[in-house]
Order: C-alpha cells, then sequence, then structure tokens
C-alpha cells in the first residue's frame, strides 16, 4: 500500500510539473491584459503606416490621393518639358526641392510615434511578476529533493527507479520551460517587459537534475565515473545552453540549488573527489553563462560558493589523502576564472595595472583577481593540511606556472607572479622544519644527525631536508630563470626583473634561516655568493636595453646583489653582524637609484630601514650578546655605529631626488642608532655588561650629559637646523635629560637623602656632575634654539635651580664629606648657606648687568629673597651669637650692595642735557 501511495505521489508530483506553466499562464496573462497589448500593438502599426505613405507623397514617389486637397500655386507657374506618357520617369539622386505652393501647403501629418517611457515598477508588481515566481522555482526545486529524500527514507523503489524518476522530473520541468518560452504570447510578454515564468520553470528543473545525478553518482554508485562526468557535462552544457535565451535566473537558481545539492542529500561515506568532480561541472556551467551573459554578480556569487565549499572540506575532510581532490579542483578553479568568464581581459589591448589601481578593470577584472587571492590562501592550506606532500608542492608549481603565464600574456595580471613569489616564500618559511631531525637535547643550533645508537653512521642529511632543500632551489631556479627570460618581451620588465632577482634572495635567506637559525655557516655563504654573481651577470645583460623599466630592472638586480653579498656577510659573522649587513644594503640602493635614476628602490628600502630598526631598537636578545670587556671597542660600536652611518649616509643619497618619508626615516633612525650606541657604552664601560641594571647616580649623569652634548652638536650644525627630524630629536633628547636630571638627580637618588658617597674633591666631585654641568648645558642649548618665550624662560629657571641646589650641595660637602645624608647640622654650616647664596645673587646680578640678560637679574632677585627669608625665619632661632649678627650683618651690606648696583647699573637716569 505505501508503495502505491508513493507511486501516487511522484506521479502527481510529474502532473504538477507539467500543469505548472498552465497555472502560471493563468495567474499572469489575463485576457483583458493580452487584449491590451494587441491594440497598442496594431495601433503602433497602423501610426507607422500612415506615416510612410505620407513620406512618400511628399517625395513624390506615389500620385496625390483625391482625399488630399491641393490649393492652385500662388506665383508664376513652372515650365517643364514634355514627357511621353510610353517613357519612364528617371528617380533623380537626390530629391528637387519642393515647389513653393506644396512647400506651403499644410498637411496634417501624425506626430511621431515615440514610445512610452516605462514606469517604474511598484512593489505589487516586483511580488507578482518576480518574487512569487523565484519562489515557486526554489520550492519546486526542493521539493524535488524532499521528494527524493522522502522516498529513500520510506525505502521505496529501489536507488535506480529514485535516479531516473528525479532525473526525469528535472528534464520534463526544463522542457516545460523551453516550450513555455517559444508561446507567441510568452515572447510578446518578453518583448514589453521582463518574463520570468519560463526561466524559473527551467532552473528548478536544472536544480532538480543535478540532484538526481549527484544522488547516482556519490549516493548510490549507480553510474560510474566516466558516466558521471558525461552526465554531468550534459546537464552542464544544458544549463548554459537554456540560461542563454532565457536570462541568468536560470543560472542563478541552478548554481545556487547546485550548491546546496551536497548539504541537504548527504552520505555516509562522504568523498572529496565526488564532491570536486560535481562542483567542477557546477563552476563550468556558471562561468560560460557569465561570460556570454556579462552577469558578473553571477559569477561573484559562484567564486563565493566554492569558497564555502572550500572551508567546508577543509573543515570536514581535512585529511592528506584528500589533497589531490582539493588540489585538482583549486588549479582547474584557477584556470576557469582566468580563461572562462573574461576572455577579453587576457589580450594585450586589455586594461592595464594601472587601470586596476585607478578602479578602471570593471566587474570582470575585480571578479578574476580576487578569485585568484582566494585561491593562493587556499593553496597554502593545502599545504599545510598535506604536510607539504607531492601532491600540494605540485599544485603550488602549478599555480605558479599558471601566473607566469597568465602574466605573461595579459597586461592586467602581469603583477601575478609577485603574488606567487610570495605565497612560495610564505610556504617554504612556514614548512615543518622542527619535526625533520631528532636534535638531542642543549644542542643549537639543530644539526644533521650522523650516528644512530651511537656507532652505527646514519644519514649525513635526513631525507626530509634533502627534499626542502631541493624544493627551496627548484622554485629559486623556477622564478629567477623564468622571470628573467620572460621580461625581455615583457610589457613590463620591471615586474619580472623584481621576481627573477628578489624571489632567490628572500628564499636564500628563509632557508639559511630555517636550518642555521642565523648561525655561521661558510657553506650557506658560498651559496649567497653565487647568487650575487647571478644577479650582477643578469644586471649587466640589461644595462644596455634602453627604456625606464629595463633600467627599473638593473636596479633590482643590483639590489638583489648587494642584499644577497650582505646575507654572505652575515653567514660568516657572528652577532649583530646581520643588522650590520642589511644597514650596509642601504646606502647601496641609495647610491643605484642615485646613479640610474629609479625610485622604485624606495620602497624596498623602507621595508629595510623598518626591519633594521626593529631589530635594533625592540630586539631584547641583543642584550644576551657577548660583549668584550674592553670599553668602547666592542660589538656595540660597530653593531650601532654602522647603521647610524649607513642611515645617514643613505638618507642624504635619497634626498636628492626625493624628500619624502624614506629620508625622514632614515635620519630619524641615524639619530636613534647614535643616541642607543652612546647610551650603551656607557652602560657597558661601567657595567662591564648589558644584563647588569644601571650604575646607580653615576651613570645617569654621564648619560644627562651624553644627551645635552648630541643635542648641542646638532643645534651648532646649520645643515641640521632646517631638518625637521634633527630638530625634533634634540628637542627629545634635551626633554629626557631635563626630565632625568629632575626625576632621578632631584627627587629619587638626591644625595641628602642617600649615602652615596659624591667624591672627595670640593667642586670637582659627583655634584657638579649632576647638577652644574646639566645646567650649563642646558642653558648653551636655549641660546642656540629658536624654542618659543615660555620654554626658554621654564628651561632658564630650571638651570638656575640646578645651580642653586649644586651650590647649596657643595656647602654641605664641605662640612659632612662625601656622604651628605647626616643629620647633624652646624652653626658655621648654617651660616654657610647663606653666604654661599649671597654670593650666588651677586654672581647672577654681575652677569646680569655685564650681559644686560634679564634672567640672571631674575634669578639673582630670587635667590636674595631666599636667602632674606631663612635669615629672618631661621637663622634667628637656630643660630646663636657671633654667628647670628655676622649672618643679618651680611645680609644688610648684601642688600644695600645690591640697591646701589641696581641704581648705578640698571636703572640709571640719563644725563641732563645743558640748556
Amino acid at each position: 500500500m505505501e508503495i502505491v501511495f508513493g507511486l501516487l505521489v511522484i506521479l502527481a508530483g510529474v502532473a504538477l510539473a507539467l500543469l505548472g506553466p498552465i497555472a502560471f499562464f493563468l495567474l499572469l496573462g489575463t485576457r483583458s491584459r493580452v487584449k491590451a497589448l494587441s491594440d497598442r500593438l496594431e495601433a503602433s502599426i497602423q501610426a507607422i503606416q500612415t506615416i510612410a505613405a505620407e513620406l512618400k507623397v511628399l517625395r513624390g514617389e506615389v500620385p496625390q490621393p483625391p482625399s488630399l486637397p491641393v490649393e492652385p500655386p500662388v506665383v508664376a507657374p513652372v515650365i517643364m518639358e514634355t514627357v511621353p506618357e510610353t517613357a519612364p520617369i528617371p528617380e533623380p539622386a537626390v530629391p528637387p526641392p519642393l515647389p513653393e505652393p506644396v512647400a506651403a501647403m499644410r498637411v496634417d501629418v501624425p506626430p511621431p510615434l515615440i514610445p512610452p517611457v516605462a514606469a517604474k515598477e511598484s512593489l505589487e508588481q516586483k511580488i507578482a511578476n518576480r518574487w512569487i515566481l523565484w519562489a515557486g522555482a526554489v520550492a519546486l526545486s526542493l521539493a524535488g529533493v524532499f521528494l527524493v529524500k522522502f522516498a529513500i527514507d520510506q525505502g521505496w523503489f529501489g536507488p535506480a527507479a529514485r535516479t531516473a524518476i528525479g532525473f526525469l522530473i528535472g528534464c520534463v520541468l526544463m522542457a516545460s520551460g523551453e516550450w513555455l518560452r517559444r508561446q507567441p504570447l510568452q515572447r510578446a510578454v518578453a518583448a514589453l517587459q521582463p518574463n520570468y515564468v519560463p526561466p524559473a520553470l527551467t532552473a528548478a528543473g536544472v536544480s532538480i537534475a543535478y540532484t538526481a545525478a549527484y544522488a547516482g553518482f556519490e549516493l548510490y554508485a549507480l553510474l560510474p565515473p566516466l558516466l558521471a562526468f558525461a552526465v554531468l557535462g550534459i546537464l552542464s552544457m544544458g544549463a548554459v545552453l537554456l540560461a542563454l535565451p532565457q536570462g541568468p535566473l536560470v543560472a542563478l537558481l541552478g548554481v545556487i540549488g547546485g550548491f546546496a545539492t551536497p548539504l541537504l542529500v548527504q552520505s555516509d561515506n562522504p568523498s572529496a573527489w565526488g564532491l570536486y568532480i560535481y562542483l567542477t561541472f557546477l563552476v563550468i556551467a556558471a562561468l560560460f553563462i557569465v561570460r556570454y551573459t556579462r552577469a558578473w554578480w553571477l559569477g561573484f556569487i559562484t567564486f563565493a560558493g566554492t569558497t564555502i565549499w572550500f572551508v567546508i572540506s577543509f573543515v570536514t575532510y581535512g585529511l592528506p589523502q584528500d589533497a589531490e581532490a582539493i588540489g585538482f579542483f583549486l588549479i582547474v578553479l584557477s584556470a576557469l576564472s582566468l580563461f572562462v568568464p573574461a576572455p577579453e581581459l587576457l589580450t594585450r589591448g586589455a586594461p592595464s595595472w594601472n587601470d586596476a589601481l585607478e578602479g578602471r578593470i570593471g566587474a570582470a577584472g575585480t571578479m578574476v583577481w580576487l578569485s585568484l587571492l582566494a585561491a593562493s590562501v587556499f593553496v597554502f592550506v593545502l599545504l599545510r593540511m598535506d604536510s607539504y606532500g607531492t601532491t600540494s608542492l605540485v599544485v603550488l608549481a602549478l599555480f605558479a606556472v599558471l601566473c607566469f603565464y597568465t602574466g605573461r600574456r595579459a597586461p592586467l595580471f602581469d603583477t601575478l607572479p609577485v603574488l606567487a613569489g610570495l605565497l612560495t616564500v610564505a610556504a617554504i618559511a612556514a614548512w615543518h622544519l622542527p619535526a625533520i631531525l631528532p636534535q638531542p637535547v642543549g644542542i643549537h643550533p639543530p644539526q644533521p644527525e650522523v650516528f644512530v645508537h651511537g656507532y652505527n653512521p646514519g644519514p649525513i642529511m635526513a631525507p626530509s631536508l634533502t627534499s626542502f632543500l631541493s624544493l627551496t632551489a627548484g622554485f629559486a631556479a623556477l622564478f629567477g630563470l623564468g622571470g628573467f627570460a620572460i621580461l625581455w618581451r615583457a610589457r613590463r620588465p620591471s615586474v619580472w626583473a623584481g621576481v627573477a632577482a628578489g624571489v632567490p634572495v628572500l628564499l636564500l635567506a628563509v632557508a639559511y634561516w630555517r636550518i642555521e637559525d642565523f648561525g655561521v655557516a661558510f657553506n650557506w655563504a658560498g651559496v649567497a655568493v653565487v647568487v650575487a654573481g647571478a644577479a650582477v651577470f643578469a644586471a649587466a645583460r640589461l644595462r644596455n636595453r634602453e627604456g625606464d623599466g629595463f633600467t627599473v630592472g638593473v636596479g633590482f638586480f643590483a639590489a638583489a646583489a648587494v642584499a644577497a653579498l650582505s646575507l654572505g656577510a652575515t653567514m660568516t659573522l657572528r652577532d649583530a653582524w646581520l643588522t650590520v649587513a642589511l644597514s650596509l644594503q642601504l646606502p647601496a640602493l641609495a647610491w643605484i637609484g642615485m646613479r640610474l635614476g629609479i625610485r622604485a628602490l624606495r620602497p624596498l628600502s623602507l621595508i629595510i630601514a623598518g626591519a633594521v630598526l626593529v631589530r635594533l631598537v625592540l630586539n631584547p636578545q641583543l642584550l644576551e650578546y657577548h660583549v668584550a670587556s674592553m670599553p668602547v671597542l666592542n660589538w656595540i660600536l660597530y653593531g650601532y655605529g654602522i647603521p647610524a652611518a649607513a642611515f645617514f649616509t643613505a638618507g642624504r643619497w635619497f634626498r636628492r631626488s626625493a624628500d619624502d618619508a624614506l629620508v625622514a626615516v632614515l635620519e630619524a633612525g641615524s639619530l636613534l642608532f647614535a643616541t642607543v650606541l652612546v647610551t650603551l657604552e656607557l652602560h657597558q664601560m661601567l657595567t662591564g655588561t648589558l644584563k647588569a641594571p644601571p650604575d646607580g647616580m653615576f651613570e645617569s649623569d654621564l648619560r644627562d650629559v651624553a644627551w645635552l652634548t648630541m643635542a648641542i652638536g646638532i643645534a651648532r650644525i646649520p645643515a641640521w637646523r632646517t631638518r625637521p627630524v634633527f630638530v625634533i630629536g634634540q628637542d627629545i633628547l634635551v626633554g629626557a635629560a631635563m626630565l632625568e636630571v629632575l626625576a632621578v638627580h632631584v627627587l629619587r637618588d638626591n644625595p641628602l637623602w642617600t649615602d652615596a658617597p659624591v667624591g672627595t674633591l670640593p667642586v670637582l666631585n659627583g655634584l657638579l656632575l649632576a647638577y652644574g654641568v646639566p645646567a650649563a648645558l642646558i642653558w648653551i642649548f636655549v641660546r642656540l634654539t629658536r624654542w618659543p618665550d615660555g620654554l626658554v624662560q621654564a628651561a632658564r629657571i630650571f638651570c638656575l635651580t640646578l645651580v642653586f641646589i649644586d651650590v647649596s650641595l657643595e656647602v654641605r660637602h664641605h662640612f659632612q664629606g662625601p656622604v651628605l645624608s647626616g643629620s647633624d647640622v652646624s652653626d658655621g654650616e648654617w651660616y654657610s648657606y647663606s653666604v654661599a647664596w649671597l654670593a650666588l645673587a651677586g654672581v647672577l646680578l654681575g652677569m646680569g648687568i655685564r650681559g644686560r640678560s634679564t634672567a640672571f637679574r631674575y634669578g639673582s632677585l630670587a635667590v636674595l629673597v631666599l636667602t632674606v627669608g631663612k635669615v629672618f625665619l631661621f637663622d634667628m632661632a637656630a643660630l646663636t651669637g657671633l654667628y647670628r649678627a655676622a649672618s643679618f650683618a651680611g645680609l644688610g651690606l648684601c642688600l644695600i650692595a645690591v640697591g646701589y648696583l641696581y641704581q648705578k647699573f640698571v636703572f640709571a637716569r640719563p644725563p641732563r642735557q645743558p640748556s
């Protein structure tokens, strides 16, 4: 009974599929609408015929109809030659001008027929004409899928019957849609507005047929692979042929249904091969529709669906045995995206890379570029999933060859080799090298295993390590030799020269890093010299060719030679020589760019400069390097001194062509390296190592003096006063020194509350270095710079404060000795503060009067006010006997003397003029 019921359900579905077109027609095509359309067509035809007849009359091609009245001529009659009736009237090539009466007569000619402007489609029309139909097509597709699934769940029929019935329903729906499209009434409707009824039926049929074919091949194994290919290919081509006359709606619903089918009809034993063969034919059909209908949105949807299925596959399958199927589909998809949707992009007259930068490549170019970028990402994921097996490596090589071929053929895609080169370098850098060789604990860098079980000689180089080196060398040869061979006839030789020069050097650096971990390796240095020689040979070959592209290519190969030699120096030297080698590339690149006028080297130089800055400033491993006990003459001198000189030289040479961000980075780097050089040398000289903590106040004293001296040196050089980087750098140096003096010398490590000794010599001790020398240097810098008035006044107050602290602590040092943190204060010490302050005030006043400086005079007054406050508030109670009297007497005499000096030199009145 259930079987009979299921058969009835299936027959009902077939009947509905056959009656579907009639139902849609009855819904949308009423008689009144058909009659209105027919009347509009007949009226248009009659109007056109009337206009044509009147034009013939005006030209004189036919006799004038009697119904058209003509008035007699007003002007003199025109004399015409008599022509026999039997003679044919010759037709003139150009119609003669009409006589005046005829030209002046009035003829009622209807106006020309102008097609009415189509009114904007309302929401009701969108729902009735479009959305309902799309929903119906999707519903029909899902009905077929669910009908098959229900039959499977109920156990009806056998697999062959289920597949055949589903395929039959799909074919019937496709035939119904095409039959309905050919009907005269539907063609008349399609001539006036879009008609979505036939495409909806056809799309539903395509989706159901795809489902049935996939189920027969993947679920039931009814079709062998060859026959499945044929069936899927026929369906794909049929969908293409049906979509071309019916519109891309057929393809849209077919593609959506095709991508959803493997999710709706699942298998207990999923196969990656079955899935990707199915998706291949689906993509082929969709891309051919895109090619001939120019529906680029369908192409974006197709590649979005393939991306989703890649993600699902990597998550669901993700096994090495599935790499062949995934790799096959990746290469096929990349080739299809290039050659099927828009073949006009692969011609030499197609848009170029400059058009791409300016956004003039259109939807086709954007779609192709996005698909290739996504394919490169999935190739990298495939390599990781396959653990760099043979399949994934072959896929990487084929992808690189495809990029080479397309870049050579199409101007728009001539940067594809750059994408392939970056992908290859990333793949080699991420190779599973940590698991290549078993290493004894504590051995670094990793070395090949020589003995097994302690006495049996083993392989000097593991097979996996051999494959790593072989593949790296092979890809280096592919990009180097291939790029050099193609650049001679390329539209932009500079791109191919950059690939041929840069990728081998990058692969050499990556391989050296992964195997030797930047250790000393003379054999690797030999390889670097060979690569440098090849780059020099290529540059020499290109030197005699004319053209901007070849000139830039010479620069790229010269830069590659410099980089390889620097890398070779790094391989033979230790510690900081890697960064030194990188920094030495900058003046070489600047010289090449200056001599050849190549601006393309500036971005490369900026990248190298950034790498050197990060490595020398933000690399904490530098503190672990061994430093010789001899001060100054150690790796710090060349590790930071050579990069500082290289940055400075490169900045000067690059500035001759353009004063841009690269020049600013180089100038800032040279100043930064010089500052770090001085700072680390001082630290090593005082502590003997870089890992030790700072050596107290004395190290900070020397550091502040060094920073202030560097700032004064920058301010003294006229060429640097106009350079914004150096101006900002000197201000930062002075600001950092002032901040450290205030925070460390005055507040944290002040000798008054620490037990640190300051020395035994008077004046020439640690107090002078901590307070007096910084004050003098800051004052000199302020006189050389152009700070705002507010900052200048603040700096001067800061300097006078340091001098006041130095004088006061020197008095303390005279009475307390090297350690100033004692608590006992004698009357002589307390009185000496007043004497010293008054002497300081006098000196400042004298300097102010002599130099006509208000700053010194104000400083003198400030010290006098402090002294007066001390005498009246503290000396009166703290001092006794002769010291108290001397304190007040000295203060009074000094104040009177100050007043006299102000009257005589500062506020003196000008002499009277004789009457």
